[in-house]
């Protein structure tokens, strides 16, 4: 396997990151089913979706780290989660949980249920939604909320969601993202409130939540009513389509057939039409953001049923679903089921490593970039991988063999680790795919861009890797050339020239 390197420029100082964009590119195709917290802290679950993971064309998870209770399912030394007394940890081990998922080729997405928490609202009432005959407010089901307008609920939620990412999640999905909708909605008083409408705060929390969350270097998608895609108001709860769009990486409207009442969307019976129930659904929101100018922006992925409420569900019904998705102009998809069990026949069977969700999106490749070596011009690339500006990030990709074999270096690849290891030296630098940390002379740092796949190939940070090696990099915008200095390299024959 060929090895490329990454390394950022765009106007920044070597070794800054930018906060106004992400360092973790887009991810394509990802297909991934829900897991729960019980789930996930499960030996004998745990093997079974992994088992499930191995075989088919899934290679993506969306696990609790903050259930719809409130509960934090994993242990960390946030100040704040551990004073609001939330941890409950289910997943014992979460550097491990993350750790097996990344060996196998899985996007790991951290699931944040956020307003509707009864922890941190009972710790901190001054956050939460209030009832108007005094003390908290509470929906049917007896739980209580905190206030979308209270600025010190979106920090704590956020503070959650941070700690996941530092664990090593790859994305942060918000649900639960909205107002009340059930229970004695005449008593609600929002002690926060200002003059700002329920879809402006919705928003406003994640565009917050975004911009906090870069700083991490991982995406945000938010989850939303499936009518969603169709109503042009907020259905009352805060959720607006193009607003929201236009501040998350990812939309996942919750397409459940069985969600939708007779005569929506112009359908009799949307539970027992799941390819006509996601089809319109998707399409009208294709509509909408193309309208809005989003499409670029964000995208669609949906959550599908692969549950059976009301109608009976089997793999045509799910496969139905998947395709309508796709017929729409999505490549990206969901499973939900409460119970995490999934139909195994509604999914294809796939080789180890296809559809990987490692992978930059297709778009990402923008203006080739020359790359030199102590003044030396690498010209050892293979043709179809010519270094070139990422668009999202500002990076430059460069294939790493042609440079470090440029300068003596050996690299190895280790499969089993998804691990790529660069020698020069005596000094050894192992970066593992997707991993936040890497080690250097076998001391840990942690990175500002994960490894990522490009083209069947990895591409690893190298200003990290030319700065572990002793190295200065420098960007020449006018010419679109990187320069390596690396005292003490010379440049291997055959490699280089003048």
């Amino acid at each position: 396997m060929m090895i490329c390197v990454s390394t950022a420029f765009a106007a920044m100082a070597p070794g800054t990151a930018s906060a106004e964009t992400s360092p973790v590119p887009p991810r394509p195709a990802v297909k991934g089913i829900y897991v729960s917290a019980n789930t996930a802290g499960s030996l004998t679950r745990f093997g079974q979706i992994l088992n499930l993971l191995d075989r088919t064309e899934l290679n993506a998870v969306v696990v609790d780290v903050k259930t719809d209770w409130g509960n934090v399912t994993f242990a960390t030394d946030d100040p704040v989660v551990g004073e609001v007394g939330a941890v409950q940890p289910y997943i014992k081990d979460i550097a491990g949980f993350l750790e097996t998922l990344r060996v196998h080729r899985v996007y790991r997405i951290a699931r944040v249920v956020t307003f509707k928490d009864v922890p941190a609202s009972t710790a901190h009432p001054d956050w939460a939604v209030a009832d108007t005959g005094g003390g908290l407010w509470q929906d049917s089901n007896g739980m209580s909320w905190l206030d979308p307008y209270n600025h010190k609920a979106w920090e704590y939620l956020v503070g959650v969601a941070s700690a996941a990412a530092r664990a090593g999640f790859d994305e942060i999905q918000f649900d639960y993202v909205r107002f009340p909708t059930d229970g004695d909605l005449s008593t609600i008083r929002y002690p926060a409130k200002d003059g700002r409408s329920e879809q402006r705060v919705i928003a406003d929390f994640l565009a917050y939540a975004r911009q906090e969350l870069r700083k991490d270097g991982v995406p945000v998608s938010a989850d939303v009513f499936g009518l969603v895609t169709s109503f042009t108001d907020d259905m009352g709860i805060g959720q607006h389509l193009e607003d929201i769009a236009a501040a998350v990486d990812y939309v996942s409207p919750m397409l459940y057939p069985s969600h939708y009442t007779r005569g929506n969307l112009g359908i009799d019976n949307p539970n027992a039409s799941p390819y006509q129930t996601v089809f319109r659904s998707l399409r009208d929101a294709r509509r909408r953001l193309d309208s809005a100018g989003l499409t670029n922006q964000t995208t669609m992925r949906p959550w599908l049923q692969d549950f059976s409420m009301g109608y009976p569900y089997g793999p045509a019904e799910v496969r139905a679903e998947i395709q309508a998705t796709a017929d729409a102009g999505y490549d990206g998809w969901l499973l939900w089921n409460a119970a995490n069990v999934y139909t195994d026949d509604a999914l294809k069977v796939t080789s180890p490593g296809m559809d990987d969700p490692f992978a930059l999106a297709p778009g990402e490749a923008g203006p080739d970039v020359s790359v030199a070596l102590n003044h030396h011009l690498v010209t050892g690339f293979d043709p179809s991988a010519h270094p070139f500006l990422a668009r999202t990030t500002g990076r430059t990709l460069v294939p790493l063999r042609a440079v470090a074999e440029a300068f003596g270096a050996q690299v190895d690849w280790d499969d089993a680790t998804r691990t790529a290891t660069a020698t020069w030296n005596g000094r050894q630098v192992q970066i593992p795919l997707n991993g936040r940390e890497a080690k250097v002379a076998g001391q840990t740092t942690r990175l500002d861009q994960t490894a990522v796949i490009w083209h069947d190939r990895t591409v690893v940070p190298l200003r990290f890797l030319a700065e572990a090696f002793g190295a200065t990099v420098t960007w020449d915008g006018a010419n679109g050339r990187v320069d390596v200095i690396l005292d003490g390299a010379t440049c291997t024959p055959g490699y280089c020239q003048n």
